[in-house]
């Protein structure tokens, strides 16, 4: 659960079952239930995913606070940033290799 745990506040991308992608923040994991919670979501329809003009689903400015994703209707899920990002200070830098050049005498 703490690698999942790491991924609160990160930015999704998630596909419906119904084509409709929804983008959002990663708000809880509930694995008990097989769930999500996104918060700050805004659906964004079908998009291209579905040719049949019947089936299209604009997509939607308003922004919705909350909204829980049972795994069953999930059908793609991207995760655009980790909330936590490792910057290159806590990487160790080797020193630089003493030179090898000779004095000139």
């Amino acid at each position: 659960m703490a690698d999942l745990d790491s991924l609160i506040n990160s930015k999704i991308s998630l596909i419906s079952h119904q084509d409709l992608r929804y983008d959002g923040t990663l708000f809880s994991i509930n694995t008990t239930e097989s769930s999500i919670v996104l918060k700050e979501v805004q659906c964004l329809g079908t998009e291209d995913r579905v040719t049949d003009p019947s089936k299209k689903v604009a997509s939607n400015t308003s922004v919705i606070a909350f909204v829980t994703f049972s795994g069953n209707d999930i059908k793609d899920l991207y995760v655009h940033e980790s909330s936590t990002t490792e910057t290159t200070e806590s990487v160790p830098v080797a020193p630089a290799p003493p030179s090898t050049a000779q004095k000139e005498q």
